[in-house]
C-alpha cells in the first residue's frame, strides 16, 4: 500500500485531497511515433497498474501553503494533465507555497513545464543543476522534487543515508521565509 502524505509537527489547516486526471480505456499511453515499449497501445489494452488512482494533498501550516504529489509514471500526456491540475490547485494559495513530490520525470520534461510557473526548483536555488548526479533520488533519475514559491532556500540535498527502505531517496530541504 502507498500513497500521499505530509507530517508536520503543527496542525494543517484548509486540508485537502483531490484526485488527479485518469487516463481513459482509448487513450494511448504515448503516440504512435513514440520511442516506448507502448506507443500506439490504448490503455484499456495494458496493465491496469498504469492507470492507478493519483492525488495531490495538502493545506496549510503556520501560513505556508503545502502539497505533495505521485504523478503517473506512464504516459507522458497523461503526466502533462495532472501537472496542470496540481498547477490550478497551487494558484488557489496566495504567498508562500512548497510543492513536494514524485512527478516520474525531471523538471525540464515538456509535460511538467505547468509546475515551472512562479515556482522555484530547490536543487537549482542552491546550485544543482538539472543533470548533477547529486539530484538522482530513484536510481539514476532525478524525478522527486521540491518547489517553491516565496521562500528561501538554504539547502537542498538527496538523503541517500536513509537507505533502502523504498526504492526512492528523500530529498531534504531547509526554507526559510523571505
Amino acid at each position: 500500500m502507498w500513497g500521499n502524505a505530509i507530517l508536520t509537527r503543527d496542525p494543517l489547516a484548509t486540508g485537502f485531497a483531490l484526485g488527479l486526471p485518469r487516463a481513459a480505456d482509448d487513450d494511448v499511453v504515448e503516440p504512435p511515433d513514440a520511442d516506448h515499449p507502448l506507443a500506439g497501445i490504448r490503455y484499456g489494452d495494458t496493465e491496469p497498474g498504469h492507470r492507478e488512482a493519483r492525488c495531490v494533498v495538502g493545506g496549510t501550516v503556520g501560513g505556508i501553503g503545502l502539497a505533495t504529489t505521485h504523478l503517473t509514471y506512464i504516459g507522458r500526456d497523461q503526466r502533462r494533465r495532472q501537472a496542470e491540475a496540481v498547477r490550478l490547485v497551487i494558484e488557489r494559495f496566495d504567498g508562500p507555497f512548497v510543492l513536494t513530490g514524485d512527478v516520474n520525470a525531471p523538471l525540464g520534461s515538456a509535460e511538467l513545464a505547468p509546475l515551472g510557473r512562479g515556482l522555484v526548483d530547490a536543487f537549482a536555488a542552491v546550485g544543482i543543476g538539472p543533470d548533477d548526479p547529486a539530484r538522482r533520488t530513484c536510481g539514476p533519475w532525478p524525478i522527486d522534487q521540491v518547489l517553491v514559491r516565496d521562500l528561501e532556500v538554504d539547502a537542498c540535498r538527496v538523503a541517500t543515508e536513509a537507505g533502502d527502505a523504498s526504492d526512492h531517496w528523500p530529498v531534504v530541504v531547509d526554507l526559510r521565509r523571505r
